[in-house]
């Protein structure tokens, strides 16, 4: 990102030394990538490497990565903890006796005939290529047989964990060979004097699948020569709680949380600066005057079945309608407390529902986000203008709703109303359109199978006199996994035919892709969550609303009071969804909204009523 500032900061008494080193890897890394001259200095002008410990600028630095610390298992120090019998321990490792007691830290329990572990630092493989090593093991022992290079077939690592040397054939060879081998892990050891570095599959390697965890820790004497000369080596996996390790600070001089870098890549610093660009454009925004700003809920407490309620909330209303023709809803999901590690696991579904009267639209969807994993910076503003039909009345109720087992949520939700009635009629005259009427057409949360497209039988309807434009406004998201990770993963497209003549489709291209949602941090998803929050999704990314399909339809049907007809149906690879195991399931909200002159009186219209039964 061009405009975000980076700072290296050292722990150590060698603060100089570390900024020379940390500089270095840099500008090497934009050599390999064969960067333009100018291109390297614009970039290293924003990159600043502090040359004095992080303590002398005083505590507040410490004291804030305290704070932030990490707690679970995706952060911390990953580590692979040695145990070397002493069946078969090696001799000479050590000079003298002197030596020994001052270099080798096994040197005192080795004379009563016992081995400390030897604990070394770890990076595994890239998650999207392989299972983690913790995940793989937990905090079960298991043991380790020397392979050398492992790039070939070697049985002798049947039900081990092959450690093998760096360099020779690619990560993919390695683990590809001691996985038909009848290995059960892999562990590389970098070279002499070289840190460990993130292993990863590369183009069209990545398309074979893999099923036994790696991971790459440095090079040490004693594991390799005990190995190298047939000793009984066991070895476990642990992540060992720590400060933290980054900050940020936004353009408006707060200090921000960097949440969960995933493997190490700087990409994720840019998505942090990206996701704190967009939240400080959109409270730029905000702060602009509106006209009308009506708070629903301020950190009320959302979870259980009933979820967060704001009733009897007053509107502005003009005796027959909504005195506004632009409707925005600002949704902010806080955390119980001001860290991350207080917010919620996982993904959900969040739904905002409306009911302001006892007609047919009570209880219908108004909105539609997804809750990030674990982190509290995000905030979105939805344009709901199309759904102020469904605010029939001066007063309404307002519910907000998650899976009722998940931990808590505290939305912070205004609706912010502009264009006023006379501002409408100063711009357009007669001619301003505003949305008079709404039907729910296609609702619910259905089963994404063969019997998906037999749930939403034909929509039959006739435009009401007065009518200008119509449109349709969709909601449209896919969960849950099936043989064919349908319906969050997999491309889905959702296809409106009007009478017969006209298709209007949409095709989720974003779901399955490595870092969809990535890169959508610039249009509002939360940086840096916990779990696989890069993937692109079926219709929606973790912490981000559900933006709408608007289509307008007016040039396709028959505006003169004659009967129209729509038909709504899913796809997945150009037919019927079919799995064969565990079908997944597709949410809609879709609505057909009818516009008028703004001078054209209101009439509420009887249609037929249609449950939401949207949560999942």
């Amino acid at each position: 990102m061009p405009t975000a500032h980076y700072v290296f900061l050292s722990t150590s008494l060698s603060a100089y030394t570390d900024a020379y080193w940390m500089k270095k890897q840099i500008v090497s890394r934009m050599s390999q990538l064969r960067l333009p001259d100018q291109e390297v200095t614009e970039i290293l002008g924003r990159m600043h490497f502090g040359t004095s410990p992080v303590f002398q600028l005083g505590n507040w630095i410490p004291d804030l990565l305290k704070e932030w610390r990490c707690e679970d298992h995706n952060c911390g120090y990953y580590q692979a903890v040695f145990h070397l019998e002493n069946s078969n321990v090696p001799i000479g490792l050590s000079l003298n006796t002197m030596d020994c007691l001052m270099h080798d830290a096994n040197c005192a329990a080795r004379s009563n005939g016992k081995l400390q572990p030897v604990v070394l630092k770890r990076q595994d493989a890239r998650y999207d290529w392989l299972p983690n090593m913790f995940v793989g093991f937990g905090a079960k022992s298991a043991q380790v047989v020397f392979a050398g290079p492992g790039c070939d077939r070697n049985p002798v690592v049947r039900n081990k964990i092959a450690l093998l040397t760096d360099g020779s054939c690619s990560y993919f060879k390695k683990v590809q060979s001691m996985q038909n081998s009848g290995s059960v892990g892999v562990i590389v050891v970098a070279n002499t004097g070289e840190a460990i570095h993130d292993m990863n599959c590369q183009n069209t390697e990545c398309s074979t699948v893999l099923n036994i965890p790696a991971t790459m820790v440095p090079y040490d004497e004693r594991i390799m020569t005990f190995a190298r000369q047939g000793g009984l080596v066991n070895v476990k996996f642990q992540t060992t709680q720590s400060d933290n390790f980054y900050l940020a600070i936004d353009r408006k001089g707060r200090l921000q949380e960097m949440g969960w870098l995933l493997y190490p890549n700087f990409n994720f610093f840019t998505w942090q600066a990206e996701g704190m660009s967009f939240l400080a454009d959109l409270e730029d925004q905000i702060a602009q005057p509106s006209d009308v700003v009506i708070n629903v809920f301020n950190r009320t407490r959302m979870q259980g079945e009933n979820g967060a309620f704001a009733g009897n909330v007053k509107l502005p209303w003009d005796g027959q309608r909504i005195a506004f023709s632009k409707l925005t809803l600002d949704l902010q999901l806080q955390c119980p407390s001001t860290t991350d590690r207080t917010c919620a696991e996982w993904d959900h579904t969040v739904h905002l529902f409306v009911c302001c009267d006892d007609s047919a639209l009570c209880g219908m969807e108004l909105g539609r986000w997804i809750s990030p994993y674990r982190r509290k910076m995000g905030r979105w503003l939805t344009d709901a203008t199309h759904l102020i039909p469904l605010l029939t009345n001066k007063r309404c109720n307002f519910t907000m709703k998650h899976p009722p087992w998940t931990d808590p949520w505290f939305p912070v939700l205004n609706l912010r109303f502009s264009e006023p009635s006379d501002w409408l009629r100063a711009q357009h005259g007669a001619g301003g359109l505003y949305p008079d009427q709404i039907e729910p057409i296609f609702v619910g949360s259905e089963t994404f199978d063969r019997t998906y497209n037999t749930k939403f039988p034909p929509y039959l309807f006739a435009v009401p006199g007065g009518v200008q434009r119509v449109t349709i406004y969709a909601l449209i998201t896919g969960h849950g996994s099936d043989n064919n990770n349908c319906a969050e993963f997999c491309v889905t497209a959702h296809n409106f035919l009007i009478n017969e003549a006209n298709l209007n489709s949409r095709v989720f291209t974003n779901a399955g892709t490595a870092q969809g949602c990535a890169h959508r941090v610039k249009f509002g998803v939360e940086p840096n969550q916990h779990g696989t929050w890069l993937y692109g999704r079926n219709g929606w990314c973790p912490g981000e609303n559900i933006l709408p399909w608007v289509v307008d339809i007016t040039d396709q049907i028959q505006l003169d009071g004659q009967e129209n007809h729509i038909r709504y149906y899913g796809q997945f690879n150009n037919s019927d969804p079919n799995p064969t195991s565990n079908p997944g399931n597709i949410i809609i909200s879709a609505y057909m909204v009818y516009w008028k002159e703004h001078g054209s009186a209101y009439a509420p219209r009887n249609f037929r009523q249609l449950s939401p039964g949207l949560l999942s």
